[in-house]
């Protein structure tokens, strides 16, 4: 648990071989389910909001290759999960028969997966293809934007996060060793890439934005650094500075 100093306390442990974990957040703020994947599986398990005791599980599902990454959105019926078979998934969070809501194409070699902060959109980073997959919520399912045309990325595509308001999103590119800044058509769900990239570290792995919406971090797994950034209202990035952390930092549960 989160100590009032910023500091971490031991509350409780899982015996599980996870290579991913993200927090459900179907039902309200105080999450009550979270998921680990391992290989092409991944679990759904109760989570006490009031202490982080960790409960039974709760659900199972398995895909047709090892997962990737997941994502899910405060409010959404719906969480997603990409496959390294170029597939994202749709689950539901409050089902635990094992059954998927849908699945869809996406480019090559996909990296990383993100909401846009509206809670509309989709993103999935395709490293192989350097270039961004879109979809739009639609009904139980999603349809692709921009006519199933990606959006063009830097080289190899790592991460991605949207701003909390959904104007914004930015990936960051393992190969060019840079960020990308784009602007979310509210309509569409179309990306503009704005601005000029800014660098980072080498080899990004992660993104995060903190909870006011005025600064971006980036993990950088080539370096041991953090890129960190403040968020300016036309939605471009001014770099702040560089903390160096460990030469292996990397993202224990790629999720966005």
């Amino acid at each position: 648990s989160v100590q009032g100093n910023g500091g971490l306390s031991f509350d409780t442990s899982l015996s599980v071989s996870a290579t991913a974990i993200m927090e459900d957040q179907f039902e309200d703020a105080d999450d009550a389910y979270f998921y680990t994947a391992n290989s092409s599986a991944a679990s759904d398990w109760y989570l006490d909001s009031s202490n982080g005791q960790i409960g039974g599980q709760f659900g199972d599902w398995t895909f047709t290759g090892p997962v990737v990454a997941m994502t899910n959105n405060l409010g959404s019926f719906y969480d997603f999960v990409i496959t390294s078979d170029n597939t994202l998934w749709e689950i539901f969070p409050g089902s635990n028969t094992g059954a998927v809501t849908g699945s869809y194409t996406v480019g090559n070699s996909p990296s990383a997966v993100a909401w846009d902060g509206g809670g509309r959109f989709i993103y999935v980073a395709n490293s192989a293809d350097n270039n961004i997959s879109g979809f739009v919520t639609f009904g139980d399912g999603l349809q692709q934007l921009n006519g199933g045309t990606p959006f063009a990325a830097g080289t190899t595509p790592s991460a991605i996060v949207g701003d909390p308001v959904g104007f914004y999103l930015y990936v960051a590119n393992s190969g060019s060793h840079d960020l990308w800044t784009y602007s979310i058509d509210p309509v569409l769900g179309n990306l503009t890439q704005i601005g000029t990239p800014v660098s980072v570290g080498n080899g990004p792995v992660s993104l995060n934005i903190d909870n006011s919406g005025k600064f971006l971090y980036c993990a950088n797994s080539g370096d041991g650094t953090i890129s960190t950034f403040a968020l300016n209202a036309n939605g471009t990035l001014t770099p702040s500075g560089t903390v160096a952390v460990d030469a292996s930092v990397t993202t224990p549960a790629p999720t966005s």
